[in-house]
């Protein structure tokens, strides 16, 4: 396999202020199409560590998928990559169709799943097609706004989702969210286990 077929990273870096610096790496390595990506800063196992990524390839590669009426994405990455029958979409922060950022967190979480919205839609995949999420908070207290956002966006049985607190190179941004569509998913079941003890 080759760095081409790469379609999306998920990059965390210890400390945010350093992502200009990852950019230009990262810039060295990859060529367009660049992959769908997400960056996070937050903690990393081993003080000494400063940058991890995690990729998902695919034979083959994928090609980018963008919205014309999206703002452009920080930094040389694709806001998402169609591989087959999947979409991979890179961390959408609350971005609203003008470029602002609205302040408040569920204001910002209803504009970064219009994002993932449209990006599903601009790939012609079911709008429900979503199977899961993963969302960067930079603050907790912003939960309950966030949840708000999510749950008004998001058709039930909601696809299973993680939450972490993290920091995001946009000072103003206090909501990311990044996510795994397929174009069959609006069919797919949600599992729920009960009972764990």
């Amino acid at each position: 396999m080759s760095l081409q077929e790469i379609v999306n990273l998920h990059v965390t870096l210890s400390d945010i202020r350093d992502f200009a610096a990852f950019e230009t790496s990262f810039q060295e390595v990859f060529e367009p199409p660049f992959p769908s990506r997400t960056v996070v800063g937050a903690p990393l196992q081993q003080p000494e560590m400063l940058v991890q990524v995690e990729s998902i390839t695919v034979v083959g590669g994928g090609r980018p998928v963008e919205d014309p009426s999206s703002p452009k994405v920080l930094g040389c990455a694709s806001p998402a990559m169609i591989a087959g029958d999947t979409i991979y979409i890179g961390g959408q922060i609350g971005v609203e169709a003008d470029g602002k950022i609205p302040s408040r967190p569920e204001e910002q979480t209803r504009a970064a799943l219009m994002c993932v919205r449209r990006l599903i839609e601009s790939a012609e995949f079911h709008v429900d097609g979503l199977l899961r999420t993963n969302n960067v908070l930079t603050d907790w207290r912003s939960y309950s706004g966030f949840n708000a956002g999510y749950g008004a966006n998001v058709s039930g049985p909601y696809p299973p989702r993680t939450t972490v607190l993290g920091q995001l190179f946009d000072p103003r941004a206090l909501v990311q969210v990044e996510g795994v569509a397929h174009r069959y998913g609006d069919a797919a079941a949600i599992v729920q286990a009960a009972g764990f003890r």
